[in-house]
């Protein structure tokens, strides 16, 4: 069982992927936008942070950077925004961004909960591995 920071501003999105990861074991703490999980961050110890990339009052890679200045950084999975009626190649490439500045995954919508609880225990599961060296 992992402690995992879910960040999203979608409430029924929220409530959906902590049910989902709540069903695999894990122990969720959620936050509805950037700024309220910056703040559990900073309070707290996770394993894991999944954050949508684009949030009012502070985005994913705010997120991601907090998390990286920790003394013992919890992984990061990054999740696209679901940009409505938006052509992908107007927009810029958010998820890549995330994985060049340091996000473990990223991940795109619309989102398959078996993606990402696959993406879930294989992030952990390397966290894992390596603690094991």
């Amino acid at each position: 069982m992992a402690r995992i920071l879910l960040i999203e501003d979608s409430a029924k999105t929220l409530t959906l992927l902590t049910r989902a990861l709540q069903g695999e074991g894990h122990a969720v703490a959620a936050a509805a936008d950037g700024h309220e999980g910056l703040r559990l961050l900073a309070r707290e110890s996770f394993d894991l942070v999944l954050t949508e990339i684009v949030m009012p009052r502070r985005d994913g890679i705010e997120v991601l950077r907090a998390a990286q200045r920790l003394p013992a950084p919890p992984k990061v999975i990054v999740l696209d925004h679901p940009f409505s009626g938006t052509h992908p190649g107007t927009r810029p490439d958010y998820l890549r961004m995330a994985l060049e500045l340091g996000a473990d995954r990223a991940l795109a919508r619309p989102l398959r909960l078996h993606a990402l609880e696959a993406a879930v225990d294989e992030v952990l599961h390397q966290s894992l591995l390596r603690e094991a060296v």
